[in-house]
């Protein structure tokens, strides 16, 4: 019982700590921040982003650059931003891991070559420290759609409350968190499949070795169930009996489990609000929890009274 419970509710609560620490995150990254993207189909249109261009408003488009790393040709993810106070047309900025990577430095040129084959010389402006809503390669927006006039912005970071209306029907306007929690949801829901996969396959064994023990102690105390049935107890009261203390048992079996497991569970809240950099506190899931305790209870109580019934 304290393995069985003690793992589900590890795996559980890990699982829900994750999808608690995570969006949070992302949330906290976006704080006064709203996203407009298309709603069921990729990419904005060009026309949508240049109504969504007002102050303060992050409008990537996205594309792919070859340019000459140390060691050869490298293909690298690169961001067009119409923001002039940035990057300007024949300009490139990079994070600080991305110019390590290509040995450049401020003033340096990149050769980069298009999606269309055309080679350009870009000049670093700036090294910047690494900034996820920026990007790790930025060029300007108008140079990359002259090259690239497949490429597609997927979401657009707006200031809360400049959205300016009306926007088409397709387009969805969300705030941070609902943002955040959509953007986890895919690794929510493997997590989830995961972790169900896992809690099942453990609570099963737990619940088959609950079983072995319950029916090994019912035939090791046959000499003392035979006496009570001697001294006038029916064999269902003595059922009933056994199956009550195997109750009592697995109960505080799960009570343990439960407890040995909420230590480790504050420390893998503890490192995720280190990795997050959000405060985050360990989960319980509930669901999981109590159908791994419940399950094995179960398993108790049938295996001891039909055990303490059928030994002789």
């Amino acid at each position: 019982m304290v393995v069985a419970v003690g793992f589900a509710v590890l795996l559980g609560g890990l699982v829900a700590t994750s999808a608690d620490a995570y969006p949070a995150q992302r949330t906290a990254q976006l704080a006064g921040q709203v996203t407009v993207e298309r709603d069921g189909t990729p990419g904005l249109p060009d026309d949508v982003a240049r109504t969504l261009a007002v102050p303060g408003a992050r409008i990537p488009l996205p594309t792919v650059l070859v340019v000459p790393g140390r060691a050869g040709p490298t293909a690298v993810d690169a961001v067009g931003t119409a923001d002039p106070g940035l990057v300007r047309p024949g300009e490139v900025v990079l994070s600080v891991p991305a110019a390590d990577a290509l040995g450049l430095a401020p003033g340096g040129f990149l050769d980069a070559r298009f999606a269309d084959g055309t080679v350009a010389g870009l000049r670093v402006t700036r090294v910047l420290p690494p900034d996820e809503r920026r990007g790790d390669v930025v060029v300007d927006r108008s140079q990359v759609r002259a090259h690239d006039p497949a490429a597609m912005t997927r979401t657009a970071f707006l200031p809360a409350g400049a959205v300016p209306g009306p926007l088409p029907p397709e387009v969805a306007v969300r705030d941070a968190a609902a943002y955040a929690a959509q953007e986890y949801a895919v690794d929510a829901r493997l997590t989830d499949t995961l972790a169900a996969l896992l809690v099942t396959v453990s609570s099963g064994y737990g619940a088959l070795a609950v079983a072995a023990g319950a029916r090994a102690a019912a035939r090791i105390r046959r000499t003392d169930l035979a006496a009570l049935v001697a001294a006038g107890a029916t064999r269902r009261r003595v059922a009933t009996t056994v199956a009550a203390e195997n109750g009592v048992a697995a109960t505080l079996g799960a009570v343990l489990g439960v407890a040995v497991s909420l230590p480790p569970l504050a420390a893998v809240a503890s490192g995720l609000s280190a990795a997050t950099g959000t405060a985050v506190g360990p989960v319980l899931d509930t669901a999981v929890t109590s159908a791994a305790a419940g399950l094995c209870v179960l398993v108790a109580v049938v295996a001891g009274g039909v055990g303490a019934a059928t030994t002789r």
